[in-house]
């Protein structure tokens, strides 16, 4: 397993300019952005950006020095970077996906505007949940 520190969690000022390079394969699909949040959550803390239809964190890999962005907004849980680096960003995005993928759920709560309203994202005992709270 990849080890946390190997990513060091920056300010999000660093994120200008970064698209989308990858989506998050939905391994939960009852709750999709509750399990990539509780995850992220559970190793790093809460989001520092809470956003219109989501959250994100950015990252620099110890390594290479890479920046790259772990975010979920309208598309759903997704990553990015400077796109003239996405060959040297996707095994680095890779190892941190893998990780995630075998991080517990956090127990943790955030709220976000969308197009459909208001949800409630997070999860609770170990259980990720999405859930609409107004329209």
């Amino acid at each position: 397993m990849e080890v946390k520190n190997s990513f060091q969690r920056i300010d999000d000022k660093y994120a200008a300019g970064t698209s989308l390079i990858m989506n998050r394969n939905i391994a939960y699909v009852q709750a999709p952005i509750g399990d990539f949040l509780s995850r992220i959550w559970n190793l790093y803390g809460k989001p520092t950006e809470i956003s219109y239809e989501g959250f994100g964190y950015t990252f620099k890999d110890v390594k290479t020095g890479l920046i790259f962005t772990v975010y979920s907004a309208g598309s759903g849980p997704a990553y990015g970077g400077d796109d003239s680096n996405k060959d040297k960003l996707l095994p680095i995005i890779t190892r941190f996906d893998n990780m995630l993928t075998v991080t517990d759920n956090a127990d943790c709560e955030i709220t976000v505007e969308n197009d459909f309203g208001t949800m409630k994202t997070g999860s609770k005992n170990g259980v990720p949940y999405d859930k609409m709270i107004s329209e």
